[in-house]
């Protein structure tokens, strides 16, 4: 309703789309999309409507696209943002009134012209107006420019919230009358999904991502139907393989720390250690791989990368009356996701798996939950 009363009115508003992830705000304007684009081809309705995804594109790139997409040829550079504003004007008079969608606006890149620049034009521009999309809820109290701000209106804000449990179960269930044969996975199954996807994060990405880690693993042992426990395994798979990525993308020398810290507390049966005992650990990796030592200096500051990252955390004793503090540090991630991610380890899961076996003879892995 909104976007057809611009375009029948001629109305310069700026409507906008908030909510997270995984929500339905570009799927609900592409079916918008979708259904005023017949309207215009019938000849009931005037104009055109242009979605974009402004992700990592500067402000110049997304009228670049939008101008493209109209079937006009424009340079993406040389030329200043007040030449493409001319040029989408220029259109507006063959076309009709143009909608413009900047899906993620809160992602389009800053340069010579802003964001607000984008929306104070997409606002006052002739025969122009535009939808905006944003995950951020913040996204609207970082415009500071008050003609900007007063015109995104509340009365067309459109709140999308996470999905709850019912509305997850209709979704998925919907989904898999498309994906399936009839029998392949059991209604338990789909419940499961829906209880983690509303549970975890309300967005409907996470439930299709357990489905299509689900078919994998049903494919991979040879089973004939996704079950409850094929749910679970998949949830489990997603959730370290997440945690992991966020070890495998640090640099090597910080990923040979969390492993010393990760086999101290298995060796050592605690978890607390000082600085210098994982100093040791880690020189003594950096042995085995051939590496040259570092100053005890290096692993200090890499320890507190490390807890500013949220892998360790650290904690300050006192050495005793007039002898100052000792920095304690605990490894504060999940241990199976650490160990997910070793074994997957391009450089290091060698020595990770090495050090494992040598745990595993020594017999100290049982009362860790490991067989």
């Amino acid at each position: 309703m909104f976007i057809k009363t611009t375009i029948v009115e001629n109305l310069n508003d700026v409507i906008s789309l908030e909510g997270p992830t995984g929500t339905g705000k570009t799927m609900s304007f592409l079916i918008v999309k979708e259904y005023l684009d017949g309207l215009i081809k019938d000849g009931l309705l005037h104009g055109g409507i242009v979605y974009i995804n402004g992700k990592n594109k500067t402000v110049i790139d997304v009228l670049v696209d939008v101008i493209h997409s109209f079937g006009y040829e424009v340079p993406r550079r040389g030329y200043s943002f007040g030449y493409y504003i001319d040029k989408l004007i220029d259109i507006a008079k063959d076309v009709g009134h143009i909608h413009i969608c900047v899906d993620e606006i809160d992602k389009v890149k800053g340069g010579r012209n802003t964001v607000e620049d984008l929306l104070y034009y997409l606002s006052r521009t002739q025969n122009v107006s535009a939808t905006i999309i944003t995950n951020n809820f913040q996204f609207f109290r970082t415009i500071t420019d008050p003609r900007v701000r007063g015109s995104i209106t509340k009365d067309k804000t459109i709140i999308f919230e996470r999905y709850n449990y019912d509305q997850c179960y209709n979704i998925l269930k919907e989904r898999c009358k498309l994906a399936f044969v009839d029998g392949a996975i059991d209604d338990d199954a789909i419940k499961l999904a829906a209880e983690i996807t509303s549970f975890e994060q309300g967005n409907i990405r996470s439930g299709l991502e357990i489905l299509r880690k689900s078919v994998q693993i049903a494919l991979s042992t040879n089973k004939d139907k996704i079950t409850k426990e094929i749910v679970k395994m998949a949830s489990e798979d997603i959730r370290l393989r997440k945690y992991s990525e966020k070890i495998l993308a640090l640099p090597a020398s910080l990923r040979l720390i969390i492993m010393a810290a990760y086999f101290l507390r298995l060796e050592k049966c605690r978890t607390v250690f000082s600085s210098r005992e994982i100093y040791y650990k880690q020189n003594e990796y950096r042995a085995i791989l051939g590496k040259k030592t570092v100053a005890l200096e290096i692993v200090w500051n890499a320890l507190s990368e490390l807890v500013e990252y949220g892998f360790l955390d650290q904690i300050k004793r006192s050495k005793g009356r007039g002898k100052g503090i000792e920095r304690m540090y605990e490894l504060i991630y999940p241990l199976e996701a650490i160990s997910y991610a070793f074994k997957r380890d391009p450089e290091l899961k060698e020595l990770f798996n090495k050090e494992l076996r040598g745990i595993k003879e020594k017999g100290r892995l049982r009362e860790h939950g490991y067989t």
